[in-house]
């Protein structure tokens, strides 16, 4: 969502409402990330443990399973070159900061003949192959 053209609106999911700081500081995020103030609406989604910010289709999920999703990803990259992991994997825990990155999401609209119809991805090209999670 970074077409100047749009008139960009932040929806926040979460379980509960952020408190007074946590609105500061993805009121601060929105501002550094689009270079401009975005409103922000909340969602109450009492599944989600966490936060999940979308604007337009990039999403940015700071929830617990994304969170351990980008950890698992940083130790299957550990490299060994002992016999013992125990040591990288305590450096690995100790490093660990979760990051926010967008992902961009998208519609399935049509499926058939193994090709599938997506509506919603701003980035993705003609012919490109998709990743599904």
């Amino acid at each position: 969502m970074r077409n100047a053209d749009e008139k960009a609106v932040a929806v926040l999911r979460g379980s509960r409402r952020p408190d007074a700081e946590q609105e500061k500081r993805f009121a601060e995020f929105l501002l550094r990330t689009y270079g401009c103030e975005i409103p922000l609406t909340f969602e109450e989604d009492k599944m989600l443990n966490g936060f999940t910010l979308t604007v337009g289709t990039d999403v940015y999920d700071w929830s617990l399973k994304s969170r351990l999703r980008q950890f698992e990803e940083k130790l299957k990259a550990l490299k060994s070159g002992s016999d013992s992991v125990i040591p990288l994997m305590k450096e690995a825990v100790e490093d660990f900061t979760p990051s926010a990155e967008a992902e961009e999401t998208g519609t399935v609209l049509t499926v058939g003949d193994e090709i599938a119809v997506v509506s919603g991805l701003e980035h993705a090209a003609y012919g490109e192959i998709l990743l599904r999670r």
